[in-house]
């Protein structure tokens, strides 16, 4: 699975509701599934219930108890997530940071529309090719729809043997809404 953390605009009145995930987490597994095996994943709630997982498919989502809260500010929530299936237990860890309350500007937020704050992708090799996961949230990309953010390799190889990300997206076009 993949250790992410992912940075979130503070204003609450501008985050969605809680049917869209903050990200998906993917399993990939040591061994040949069979196609009756099913990843099911949890997260260890400690202390108040802020995310929560959909146990079939690992969409992070934020709990009405969060969204609800316009009292406090919190700055960060951490979790652990697990994927189980017949062969066993693998875990991850998921980190919301909550920058301080302010407008929702996406220009000031390009960085995190395009890539995650970090992420660590554990993969095995000599696999068949499989989704890893995502490489930016796709709750941001809901947030600033007028956004269209493409990714490109650019040394003309489909392959990326090793490739460091930083906070920089290789191309973003910026679509505007006509009012008309």
């Amino acid at each position: 699975m993949t250790d992410v953390q992912v940075n979130i605009p503070g204003n609450k009145s501008s985050l969605l509701a809680n049917n869209y995930a903050l990200a998906t987490m993917y399993a990939l597994n040591d061994h040949v599934l069979h196609s009756t095996d099913l990843v099911r994943y949890s997260i260890v709630k400690v202390g108040e219930e802020l995310l929560e997982i959909y146990p079939p498919t690992g969409d992070i989502l934020f709990t009405s108890n969060f969204l609800n809260d316009t009292i406090r500010t919190i700055t960060n929530i951490n979790i652990e997530v697990y994927a189980e299936d017949s062969s066993g237990r693998d875990n991850t860890t998921f980190q919301v940071n909550i920058t301080p309350p302010g407008i929702l500007d996406c220009d000031l937020i390009i960085q995190d529309l395009c890539y995650w704050q970090s992420a660590t992708y554990r993969i095995y090799e000599n696999r068949e090719a499989n989704a890893i996961g995502s490489i930016s949230s796709p709750y941001l990309a809901e947030m600033c729809k007028g956004y269209n953010i493409t990714y490109e390799i650019t040394d003309g190889s489909s392959k990326m043997i090793s490739y460091t990300l930083h906070h920089h997206c290789a191309r973003i076009t910026k679509k505007r809404r006509s009012l008309a």
